[in-house]
């Protein structure tokens, strides 16, 4: 959790041992491109010494779980949307990453991470409420996990 805002974000520093800024820039435009749902813009932006590259996308996301109601073990499978932001700093031979401003999309409105998971605005209702929170956030894990893994697989990959 990013301490100054409060929201969440998986940032790191990640050497690329060779790889030229124009290099690291082909690389992001060519893992954007490959995205579930590529965004309609990648903005390139002049840092110091950086070139920051920044787009906004989503993916979709669904998370089944189990209850029982009346009596009967029921199960469910939800679908959503996790949209994100991401930047990239790119930098001869390393780059850093920051995802952040996660929003889930469901048939009932938007909302973010935060707000389901660590403000208490949403809140579970009964067993199903909580298997589905929970059933959510282990969906919402292992889509960051494998977004940032895609991510480091492209950026190390030469030739884009």
């Amino acid at each position: 959790m990013n301490k100054a805002t409060r929201r969440v974000m998986f940032t790191e520093e990640v050497p690329v041992a060779g790889a030229s800024q124009a290099e690291l820039q082909e690389r992001v435009k060519a893992w954007v491109m490959a995205l579930p749902a590529p965004p309609k813009s990648l903005i390139t932006t002049r840092e110091l010494d950086n070139e920051a590259m920044q787009a906004a996308s989503a993916q979709p996301l669904s998370y089944t779980y189990s209850y029982t109601h009346n009596g009967a073990k029921r199960t469910y499978t939800a679908t959503a949307h996790l949209h994100y932001t991401t930047k990239l700093c790119l930098q001869e031979g390393r780059y850093r990453y920051e995802v952040t401003d996660f929003v889930f999309v469901e048939p009932g409105g938007a909302t973010s991470f935060e707000d389901y998971f660590l403000t208490g605005k949403v809140r579970p209702i009964g067993e199903g409420g909580a298997a589905s929170f929970e059933a959510l956030r282990k969906a919402f894990e292992a889509a960051a996990a494998k977004l940032v893994a895609n991510l480091k697989v492209a950026m190390n990959k030469a030739g884009h």
